[in-house]
């Protein structure tokens, strides 16, 4: 080899090695775009785990957590009435219902604006000739009834709803229906049957405890924990629908699936198993 080609050879390794030292401190940092995309990578993360430990700490091991919030709305039912005590000084406000922000993180990560919760069942009494009886139920609202919302006449301002279920066990609702009948139909006297669960597949979706029977128009009501061979828990279930049959009232037929907070904190024993359709042949006694 001779001392030309040494030469070239060496300043081709110098100017390499150069290169490299030069690359290696002057290396490009991220753009805004990779921060960014860091960023919020880790800010969905946060908020993950935090919605994590929010559920974990929502969930009892080795426990019926349906038997404990049963209990706990028992209690609250009892401090409310100890609340009535005329010697216990105090007033309150009614601040709503109303429209609420929908974005929990603050950061506008899922932000629809104001929202007034989900209605998930709707079902008009086919015992009134009016039209105007109508039940509706809310994801967690419960059930409501209006006597006029079937009047055309009637602007939507008019329209009034009254609360039934507010002292049950459970205000999550994922179906109503109500029972015809084929003689003398009267609607105080309609069997409504209401399905308590959410089944619409979202993280909020709130567990049922069975379905909840009336046989007064929604006045009083009795709950459906089981199946009638007491095999089946509806505990951690959701009924998604209910519906009579027209040619036989006293036949109905209901579908439960699985509600998201039933499945995080384990309700369903054994899992899968209690889900499906179950039919009534006595109006869903």
């Amino acid at each position: 080899m001779d001392s030309r080609f040494k030469y070239i050879l060496l300043v081709a390794i110098a100017t390499l090695w150069i290169t490299a030292i030069s690359r290696g401190q002057t290396d490009p940092q991220p753009t805004e775009n990779v921060r960014g995309s860091v960023a919020d990578r880790s800010l969905r993360e946060s908020i993950a785990l935090r919605q994590k430990w929010q559920l974990a700490g929502r969930s009892i091991p080795g426990a019926d957590a349906a038997a404990f919030r049963a209990r706990a709305i028992q209690q609250k039912l009892q401090m409310r009435q100890s609340a009535l005590n005329p010697a216990i000084a105090g007033e309150w406000n009614s601040l709503g219902p109303k429209p609420l922000p929908s974005d929990a993180s603050g950061t506008g990560l899922q932000d629809y604006g104001f929202v007034a919760g989900r209605a998930t069942a709707v079902a008009i009494d086919p015992n009134d000739a009016s039209g105007n009886t109508i039940f509706a139920g809310g994801a967690y609202g419960g059930v409501w009834k209006s006597t006029n919302a079937g009047t055309l006449s009637t602007s939507s301002s008019s329209v009034t709803w009254l609360p039934l279920t507010d002292n049950q066990a459970t205000l999550a609702i994922g179906s109503i229906a109500v029972q015809p009948q084929l003689s003398n139909p009267t609607p105080a006297s309609s069997v409504v049957l209401a399905g308590t669960g959410e089944t619409d597949s979202s993280a909020d979706s709130y567990y049922g405890l069975g379905i909840l029977r009336s046989t007064d128009g929604g006045q009083t009501w009795t709950l459906i924990s089981q199946d009638s061979t007491n095999a089946h828990s509806f505990a951690g279930l959701g009924f998604s629908q209910i519906a009579f049959s027209t040619t036989n009232p006293n036949l109905v037929v209901a579908g439960s699936g699985s509600a998201s907070e039933g499945i995080i904190e384990g309700l369903e024993s054994p899992v899968a198993v209690n889900r499906g359709i179950y039919y009534s042949t006595n109006a869903g006694l």
